[in-house]
């Protein structure tokens, strides 16, 4: 009897020993939700379930719907106004159930009208806010992995979408609750990952998910922090390189990646003047001195008269993006030259260039790599674990 306890200690700390670590909210978690259409601040909507359904208001009054009805949800004085069957309700909060209440299974259109229609599939709970409606919509792991992958990527070589869903199943598992205190786990923007439901999967998007289920990029047994770019331009960054205060546990490395050599973001080049960057800045008098320095994560330093700005590489890209748009510098990686008053950015890839290279991988699938091989590439001291 002794001898028998003894080995059932051994073998659970044998089982535990061998198993990514995660924290009691990753264990537990094996649905996301993540608010869709946000980037729209939607105040008007329509909705439609193709099967019988029930809609609850908070304070729990229930009206039934029957199939292909329209919807209708306004937001007026900061309350949700629905309107169906001519019935109406109000309230700060709806959620949409089957019939059956089969929840994280419902497939329904949004349409926001004169801007967009898209269809969805998991459950859904809408909830008010000054200036918008929130659509928050909770799905399983493996679905949302699969509505990600189809709107993050075209669809292409097999074996490189088994690596972007191991990918995006590692990051939606490591960043659950990036959203928390506004009451999701994640946006459907590039501030967490692109998601447009259901409107692109096909059969090619559902084997590279499935197929891959459950797996995860570790190291030392925890999950990692992964990265994703359209293309690196031929290396690697590593996030200390970009951001300074990045404190993850992977220990990133400059990965050469000849993979991608010949795309479309192999060299790009955008020209200005210190007149339009003035203005871009919002430097009451104009840029006098633009200098690029690199202590650990590149900088810039733009000076006038009585105005001193230092930014990141980074931050500089993403302040130009925002303001003026997002096709003047495609990445981090790039170099600044004057001559004159005319000002010639030129650079390689496309984003913030760390670690997982889209375009670099997408060509090693073509070339007969292993999704594995592909993940082992550019992340080689972590392994996929299920």
């Amino acid at each position: 009897m002794l001898l028998r306890i003894i080995s059932s200690i051994i073998l659970v700390i044998i089982f535990f020993s061998c198993n990514p670590q995660k924290n009691s909210e990753q264990e537990k978690q094996t649905y996301f939700k993540i608010a869709v259409l946000s980037l729209f601040k939607p105040q008007i909507a329509e909705i439609v379930f193709p099967e019988n359904i029930v809609i609850r208001t908070e304070n729990n009054e229930k009206i039934s719907v029957k199939r292909n009805k329209k919807i209708s949800v306004e937001l007026i004085n900061s309350n949700l106004v629905l309107k169906v069957n001519n019935i109406k309700l109000t309230s700060n909060k709806f959620y949409f159930f089957t019939e059956n209440f089969n929840p994280y299974y419902n497939k329904f259109s949004i349409n926001l009208p004169n801007k967009l229609q898209r269809n969805y599939f998991g459950d859904l709970m809408l909830s008010s806010s000054k200036d918008e409606i929130i659509f928050i919509i909770t799905q399983n792991t493996e679905d949302l992995v699969l509505g990600i992958l189809s709107s993050e990527s075209d669809d292409c070589e097999l074996e490189y979408l088994k690596a972007l869903s191991v990918i995006i199943r590692t990051f939606i598992n490591y960043n659950i609750g990036r959203h928390k205190t506004e009451g999701y786990d994640f946006c459907d923007n590039t501030h967490c990952m692109v998601y447009y439901g259901l409107d692109k999967v096909n059969k090619n998007y559902e084997k590279a998910v499935f197929s891959t289920k459950g797996e995860m990029l570790t190291y030392n047994n925890q999950l990692i922090d992964v990265f994703f770019t359209g293309s690196c331009g031929g290396k690697t960054y590593t996030p200390k390189q970009i951001w300074s205060n990045y404190s993850g546990i992977y220990p990133y490395s400059n990965i050469r990646c000849d993979y991608c050599k010949n795309s479309n973001y192999s060299n790009w080049l955008w020209k200005t003047n210190y007149k339009e960057l003035s203005k871009i800045f919002d430097f009451e008098n104009q840029i006098k001195e633009i200098n690029q320095l690199e202590k650990g994560v590149n900088y810039i330093e733009l000076k006038s008269n009585n105005k001193f700005l230092r930014l990141s590489n980074d931050e500089f890209r993403l302040y130009i993006g925002r303001k003026i748009g997002w096709n003047k510098i495609l990445s981090n990686n790039f170099d600044i030259k004057i001559i004159g008053d005319t000002i010639t950015i030129s650079g390689k890839g496309f984003g913030h260039c760390i670690g997982f290279c889209q375009e670099g991988a997408e060509k090693m699938s073509s070339l007969g790599k292993t999704y594995k091989e592909i993940l082992s590439y550019y992340y080689p001291k972590a392994i996929v674990t299920k």
